[in-house]
């Protein structure tokens, strides 16, 4: 386990047959300082845990997924429609979008979800053994799956990127800023 991890680790449990870790987003967000609101759906349930971050239309009921969208009447109805555990939400929502009746969700309202979203995926998935100088013009931390992705040295990747599991980037292949 690596030291950047234990502080944001919550248990290790077996989810499917799998070793898994569940992180507990609301004190991520706390020690990240950002700001943020939660409604949560009634029951005894653990509200901000999950144990993987996935897209909207592919998050279960153990994921954290964000919303960004700018038109809020369509951010309501993917939302509404949304299995994730845990979904970020624009601030501008709060009141108009509740969790999903019947499940076990929380919605967390914060200014900025797709930054929130780059943050949170920062903090659990960071690969300090990345050369981040070498492949980026900066120094800014960038999120890489950690064992699953396959960089080639000559490719440039901007700051604040997110590459997913199962990615390759080939040779000069050039990731713009603020890629997820």
């Amino acid at each position: 386990m690596t030291d950047h991890l234990n502080h944001t680790q919550l248990s290790e449990n077996r989810l499917g047959g799998k070793h898994v870790i569940a992180y507990d987003i609301e004190f991520i967000l706390s020690e990240l300082k950002i700001r943020y609101s939660i409604y949560s759906s009634e029951g005894d349930f653990d509200s901000t845990y999950i144990y993987d971050i996935k897209d909207i239309k592919n998050a279960s009921s153990n994921d954290l997924t964000f919303c960004s969208l700018d038109d809020v009447e369509k951010a309501i109805m993917i939302i509404s429609k949304c299995n994730a555990k845990v979904v970020l939400c624009h601030q501008l929502l709060e009141g108009l979008v509740y969790p999903k009746s019947g499940k076990q969700q929380s919605l967390i309202f914060v200014d900025n979800p797709r930054l929130a979203i780059m943050k949170i995926m920062n903090k659990i998935y960071y690969s300090p053994s990345i050369n981040r100088r070498k492949r980026t013009r900066q120094n800014d931390k960038i999120v890489i799956a950690p064992l699953t992705s396959t960089i080639s040295e000559s490719a440039w990747i901007g700051k604040n990127c997110s590459i997913g599991n199962f990615t390759k980037i080939g040779d000069k292949c050039i990731i713009d800023d603020n890629t997820v």
